[in-house]
């Protein structure tokens, strides 16, 4: 009769153990979970500002171009969109920077104290076709093809980079 209430208790310690593990798995899967769905949240949540920013430059070149009375004249057109699209990326936060791309990423390579830099790697053309004008900005990526706009975006422990590369271009037709 001891033995059997010996082996019980074992059994009925083992069972605790195994049920205390368990427990302790649980929650740690659970706690690793919700830390999963954190840093998914703060990948939305930096892609969203990503996609936020193209959009607003793509407004900015739009609208620089639109609101250019003729003659057009493509040195003003350049001047006023670099002007906004860097006070822009400041406003969401963003420090803009000249980066060069490397293989099949980007680098950091200075920052931007003012639209000097963006003036080097853009250029906007105009050409007049009957009553109306197609206007072109675009991104040449400078001397080299390879300099670009950028800006690190960060979100907790995820970041990621807004580009405007070489070969972007935008264009609107003019009245």
């Amino acid at each position: 009769m001891e033995m059997r209430g010996f082996f019980g208790t074992v059994a009925l310690a083992a069972c605790a153990v195994a049920l205390i593990s368990t427990h302790t798995g649980i929650m740690q899967a659970g706690i690793s979970g919700s830390g999963t769905a954190l840093k998914a949240m703060q990948m939305e949540s930096a892609a969203f500002k990503r996609a936020q920013a193209e959009i607003l430059i793509d407004r900015i070149i739009e609208r620089s171009i639109s609101r250019q009375a003729a003659p057009i004249d493509p040195k003003r057109i350049k001047e006023e969109a670099n002007a906004k699209i860097f006070d822009a990326l400041k406003k969401l936060g963003l420090e803009p920077a000249l980066c060069k791309k490397a293989g099949s990423t980007y680098l950091k390579v200075q920052g931007m104290e003012g639209i000097s830099e963006i003036d080097g790697i853009t250029g906007v053309l105009a050409l007049r076709l009957g009553g109306a004008t197609v206007v072109q900005y675009f991104a040449s990526g400078g001397s080299d093809g390879a300099s670009a706009l950028c800006a690190l975006i960060v979100q907790g422990d995820f970041s990621t980079l807004f580009v405007l590369p070489a070969g972007y271009a935008a264009s609107t037709v003019a009245i």
